[in-house]
């Protein structure tokens, strides 16, 4: 009986001695490491992937299954703690991580480090990331806006594109339904209203009841009104008028 209890005491050592030694195994079926072995928590493969205009999904690995949390800045901090953003902590305890960005800014550079922790036998196993960075898309800048000048020239009303800075878009053309009379203001000119800003209207239309002109100056064919009063045209817009020498008044040959 003595004998028989001396092998027990053997065998319960040697079990003892194999649950020691079990936990400092890593298990190469799961790949994942026994961070009281160890000694410490580490993250690699840290990188940002679909990055769009306002998000970005980071995506890092661990030695071990632990939380997952990102800081992010648009610019580099030493003390992680100083970033301005940060997600909330994932408490999930996985090895292979992954989170979204969202409410990002489009066109900035950002700057993040992602952090990994976990508790095991009350001790802290705590890893952080250095500064990696990423810049997410910048849109197309928007077309500048189309504005236009409504005419009514001779009685043929149109429009025609004007910037904001008043310069007419296009060459503007009209003529009198006699053919008397053309008006052109060509492409490039500036026209602004009396306000100063960029012409929002142009009238031209025959005055059928002009003053009396001057002693010994004589009206030759037919008088127009120009509208906005104050508007001005640089360079100056061009007036072609053509007229029959036989219906000169006597006096004004010279104009020929």
């Amino acid at each position: 009986m003595k004998l028989a209890k001396i092998g027990l005491a053997i065998i319960a050592s040697l079990a003892l001695m194999l649950s020691v030694c079990l936990p400092v195994q890593a298990s190469e079926d799961s790949g994942e490491v026994d961070l009281s072995a160890t000694g410490s928590l580490t993250i690699s493969d840290v990188s940002a992937s679909s990055i769009g205009y306002h998000g970005a999904t980071i995506s890092w690995k661990t030695n071990g299954d632990a939380t997952s949390q990102v800081f992010y800045d648009t610019e580099f901090h030493d003390n992680i703690a100083d970033y301005a953003d940060h997600t909330i902590e994932e408490t999930a305890l996985v090895s292979e991580h992954s989170i979204r960005l969202t409410g990002l800014s489009s066109g900035r550079t950002y700057h993040y480090r992602v952090r990994s922790a976990v508790v095991i036998d009350g001790s802290d196993f705590i890893a952080i990331s250095e500064d990696y960075i990423f810049k997410t898309s910048s849109r197309a800048p928007s077309p500048p806006p189309t504005y236009y000048t409504e005419t009514n020239l001779f009685g043929t009303e149109e429009s025609f594109r004007i910037d904001s800075d008043g310069e007419i878009l296009k060459t503007i053309e009209a003529t009198t339904e006699d053919g008397m009379l053309t008006m052109t203001i060509p492409e490039g000119t500036i026209a602004l209203g009396e306000d100063g800003k960029r012409l929002k209207s142009l009238q031209v239309a025959v005055n059928e009841s002009p003053p009396e002109p001057p002693e010994d100056a004589h009206i030759i064919g037919l008088a127009y009104d120009f509208g906005p009063a104050g508007a001005t045209f640089d360079p100056p817009l061009t007036l072609e008028y053509t007229y029959d020498t036989e219906a000169l008044p006597e006096g004004v040959a010279w104009l020929v």
